[in-house]
């Protein structure tokens, strides 16, 4: 396994709005996420337009998504992970692409803390 590829951004969101999540992984390799808030599971696998919570719910907290993604394209081993964020004070697309797999099969972990402020 390819050394973790940690990230820590930030998402400025607004009261009275509530912050979804989507997670893409790209390159056609495969993969799935587990996304933790506040100590709980919120889902395992594919995201997309998650419910995170309200701005002034989720403001100073720290949503965790651990995504794992697997070589499966034989042509290259190049990954990248693009997580959606919506409902904050802009939408923004955060996309990670920073380990090359080299092995059919290998496989990395995105870890990524996204603070809510």
């Amino acid at each position: 396994m390819a050394d973790p590829v940690a990230k820590t951004p930030i998402y400025p969101v607004r009261d009275n709005q509530t912050v979804t999540l989507s997670i893409t992984i790209g390159e056609s390799q495969a993969g799935g996420t587990d996304v933790t808030f506040q100590g709980a599971e919120l889902k395992t696998g594919e995201v997309t337009d998650l419910p995170i919570g309200p701005g002034q719910a989720i403001r100073k907290k720290i949503l965790y998504c651990l995504t794992t993604v697997q070589r499966k394209n034989p042509a290259s081993g190049k990954t990248s992970v693009k997580y959606a964020l919506k409902g904050g004070v802009q939408d923004v697309d955060l996309t990670y692409d920073d380990a090359t797999l080299s092995e059919i099969d290998e496989r990395v972990v995105y870890d990524v803390a996204v603070k809510f402020v």
